[in-house]
């Protein structure tokens, strides 16, 4: 079919393959030149631009511990969080410690925070009640972030029930917490009446730390909850808001022309490297999103909306909705995207997804999407103990849980959540599970593929000259195997005999 192919090329002026499968193609079919196969395999390689064959090394895949196993003595209320939805967790990666409020436990809100020491692997509780030390009250769906440098830790919104939403209790308020202090403060009883946003709920905050600006978008507000009689039908949506943490100012960014849906349960991440915000996925009115969308940040903390996004940078189906979590590493240009449970699924729907809880990769360069840990095999269970949900070798489904990131560690925790059983509807979880995901060497790689392509000469060379053949296999070919590689190892000796 290459005739036809060649001529729907050049009448549709479309390119309809990739250029390395081009340009490989025309080394070994049309040219048959092993050798400068190699070259253009090699320079792909330096030049990064097959990344998109070596994101992750296939042995990293199954990496999930659930480090409460290894600490089970310990599960005490002193010891171990309870178990909790709705909370929030930040990383401090360069002290290596977890920072967790708040959060539901089913029955009610919490305002316990606890830190987790990564080298330790263990919980220190920092206060069972913050209220009582100036800080936070109780709440769940609020956010947290943290400067690294100044080791500052930022909070605001929280979610009221229904018998709760009297006018005085809509303010809006922001707390800091200083990490070597330990001292809570309030910067604002009410951010709105300053410029910020009134109080928001299942929003998304990001921060950047060098140049001292938080920037929050989207979620649900409760301004004018008395005209509407049905909020799940008629949300209100808030706009993008910037505080200065320098100058202690909040400010609304003006609208964009095609400015991105306003939603919630999306997420809102920062890349430090390339100075830019990263939006997508939650929910528009009631209906999942699935676009992609990139703010380019400027030195007085505006936002620059790029506009040459492609349908590659759609996110794909089973990560579009309100329960995904993700999480960025700006020195590897990647962004990471686990699936969660949807908490508005019919019974039938839910005992399909429980089968699934797929694990993606979007790189940044190439703006391709990579399918980590596409499902993972769960079953039902029939007790409210988190320690039930460790039968397996990674976590549950769920919604309202914590996914993030150590970026010094390059390692994934996940706590607690929310299983969405129907057996027990108020079971929460306390889980802690820690994920490692490990890049293959580019070296390893571009040996990986010149020994592939040596292969397939050695084979050709057999036809034609065997002594040849032989002599090329025990030197040229020989030199990239690793002896040490028993499964590699029995690969070349198949293709000998």
């Amino acid at each position: 079919y290459k005739e036809a192919f060649d001529s729907l090329s050049r009448s549709s002026n479309v390119s309809l393959e990739h250029g390395i499968v081009r340009d490989l193609y025309k080394c070994i079919v049309n040219e048959g030149d092993f050798e400068k196969c190699e070259k253009v395999v090699e320079q792909y390689v330096e030049e990064e631009l097959m990344n998109g064959f070596e994101i992750i090394d296939d042995e990293s895949m199954d990496r999930w511990m659930a480090i409460i196993i290894a600490t089970i003595k310990q599960t005490t209320p002193k010891c171990w969080p309870k178990n909790r939805g709705g909370h929030q967790i930040c990383v401090n990666s360069v002290d290596g410690a977890l920072y967790m409020f708040g959060g539901w436990d089913g029955h009610k809100d919490l305002a316990d925070f606890w830190m987790f020491d990564i080298k330790c692997q263990s919980w220190k509780c920092l206060s069972q009640n913050v209220t009582n030390e100036g800080g936070p009250t109780a709440r769940s769906c609020h956010k947290m972030c943290i400067d690294v440098q100044t080791k500052k830790i930022y909070m605001i919104g929280k979610y009221l029930e229904n018998d709760k939403r009297a006018s005085e209790n809509l303010l809006s308020d922001f707390y800091c917490y200083d990490i070597t202090c330990n001292t809570w403060e309030l910067l604002s009883s009410d951010t709105s009446s300053q410029g910020g946003p009134s109080l928001v709920f299942d929003h998304q905050m990001a921060i950047d730390d060098e140049k001292k600006f938080i920037y929050i978008f989207g979620g649900n507000n409760f301004i004018s909850l008395s005209a509407c009689e049905d909020r799940s039908v008629h949300p209100i949506f808030m706009s993008i808001f910037v505080y200065n943490i320098s100058k202690r100012q909040w400010r609304q960014i003006e609208k964009f022309n095609n400015v991105p849906l306003l939603r919630t349960g999306h997420s809102l991440l920062f890349s430090s490297k390339l100075k830019c915000l990263f939006l997508f996925g939650g929910h528009h009115q009631r209906y999942p999103t699935n676009d992609f969308h990139v703010f380019k940040t400027t030195e007085d903390g505006d936002l620059e909306y790029l506009h040459h996004l492609t349908t590659k940078n759609f996110l794909p189906e089973s990560l579009c909705g309100f329960t995904h979590r993700s999480t960025i590493d700006s020195d590897r240009d990647e962004i990471y995207i686990i699936s969660g449970v949807n908490k508005d699924a019919t019974h039938q729907e839910r005992s399909r997804e429980f089968k699934q809880n797929s694990l993606w990769l979007y790189n940044i360069k190439n703006g391709l999407w990579y399918v980590i840990v596409k499902e993972m095999q769960q079953q039902q269970h029939n007790s409210s103990s988190s320690l039930s949900y460790l039968s397996s070798c990674f976590p549950v489904p769920r919604f309202a849980h914590q996914f993030v990131y150590d970026v010094v560690q390059k390692v994934h925790y996940l706590f607690g959540g929310n299983p969405n059983q129907d057996i027990i509807n108020d079971v929460r979880l306390n889980d802690l599970w820690m994920m490692r995901l490990t890049h293959v060497d580019r070296v390893k790689v571009k040996k990986e593929l010149q020994l592939l392509v040596r292969e397939h000469r050695y084979i050709e060379m057999t036809y034609h000259d065997k002594t040849s053949a032989l002599n090329y296999l025990q030197n040229e070919l020989r030199q990239l195997v690793d002896l040490t590689d028993r499964e590699q190892l029995e690969k070349v000796s198949n293709i000998f005999l």
